[in-house]
């Protein structure tokens, strides 16, 4: 009864970050949450009317996720194993660069798209090798304590090896399959910062911008070497007093209403924010002005189709082309 009750244990749920993101669970479940972080992007260095840093947003982001089928990825070497599987160096052949995850006893498929074989190592948890065979498209199980394979193929392309490989596992895939699925998510428009649920399809920006001339903005007073002038934001931008989450194109921040320098600052105003922007006195009214800012609260920008993501039974790895965190929730035995 001890052992049924623990085999029936329900799965808990358990998080991790990163980009990429790597997690481990021994549950092959769909993901709770996946979340793909991105923000603005700007040039390193102090913005000032003589160094023009402008900001860009993003209209699209990929996240690369493992297929669950091809147990490979596809990372190969130039070289050679011996008969116990120790690296040489191979006369035009290749070789697996990184050993492959497999589970003990278990049918796989092995799938090469040329009509050379390779031979294939089974490998301890140390990564010694138990034995070898050699296959070129063939279902295969894996011997006893195997935890790993590795593989080198004679096939004379050397370092330039382009044929395509698949460790498959369900068995049942006879053909190449790509070790991750790329999921391309488009936006309707630029969004400067912001994340997408790939869970839910939903896409939520966590930055504004704001771009215009010198000229459109107003309350102009002129102190001893500058202009102060003034925007107000349609948003509310977070942590108003300090730089954090804000960038300009053209001055840096700090936080003072009279100070006779070129800088730029925020204020609250009710659910809006004041840009205020002081810029050298006779600076040219088609000067091109950019802000961005951290909001106060995310908002939803469309919701795209939900993708069903499921973990594989074992390591995984996630990543995004996105500058920012991805954030996976996923199930694993309590």
């Amino acid at each position: 009864m001890l052992l049924n009750a623990i085999s029936s244990s329900p799965a808990v749920e358990d998080s991790a970050i990163g980009n990429p993101v790597t997690f481990l669970t021994d549950l092959a479940k769909p993901l709770k949450s996946l979340v793909a972080n991105f923000l603005p992007v700007q040039a390193s260095g102090t913005p000032s009317p003589e160094n023009i840093l402008p900001i860009t947003g993003w209209d699209r982001v990929k996240v690369f996720i493992p297929t669950g089928v091809n147990r490979w990825d596809e990372q190969w070497e130039a070289g050679a194993y011996n008969s116990i599987g120790n690296p040489v160096t191979g006369n035009n052949q290749i070789r697996s660069k990184n050993l492959i995850p497999v589970e003990p006893e278990t049918e796989y498929c092995f799938y090469i798209n040329s009509n050379v074989n390779c031979r294939i190592y089974f490998c301890s948890e140390n990564g010694s090798v138990i034995s070898y065979s050699a296959y070129n498209k063939a279902t295969f199980t894996t011997p006893a304590e195997c935890k790993w394979l590795k593989f080198h193929t004679g096939s004379g392309y050397g370092e330039t090896y382009t044929s395509k490989i698949s460790i498959n596992f369900p068995a049942t895939e006879t053909g190449y399959e790509p070790f991750e699925t790329v999921y391309p998510v488009s936006f309707p428009s630029t969004v400067y910062g912001g994340y997408v649920d790939m869970v839910t399809g939903e896409v939520w920006a966590t930055y504004q911008e704001w771009h215009g001339k010198w000229s459109e903005m107003g309350n102009t007073t002129d102190l001893t070497t500058v202009t102060r002038r003034s925007k107000l934001l349609d948003a509310k931008f977070a942590n108003i007093t300090t730089a954090t989450g804000k960038q300009c194109n053209i001055a840096d921040f700090i936080y003072d209403y009279s100070r006779d320098s070129v800088h730029y600052y925020t204020s609250a105003s009710g659910e809006k924010t004041y840009f205020i922007l002081f810029l050298p006195i006779g600076t040219d009214e088609n000067t091109e002005v950019q802000i961005c800012g951290e909001l106060a609260s995310p908002v939803l920008i469309t919701t795209l189709t939900p993708q069903q993501i499921n973990a594989i039974k074992g390591n995984n790895t996630i990543w995004s082309d996105g500058n920012g965190d991805c954030e996976v929730t996923f199930l694993k035995k309590g």
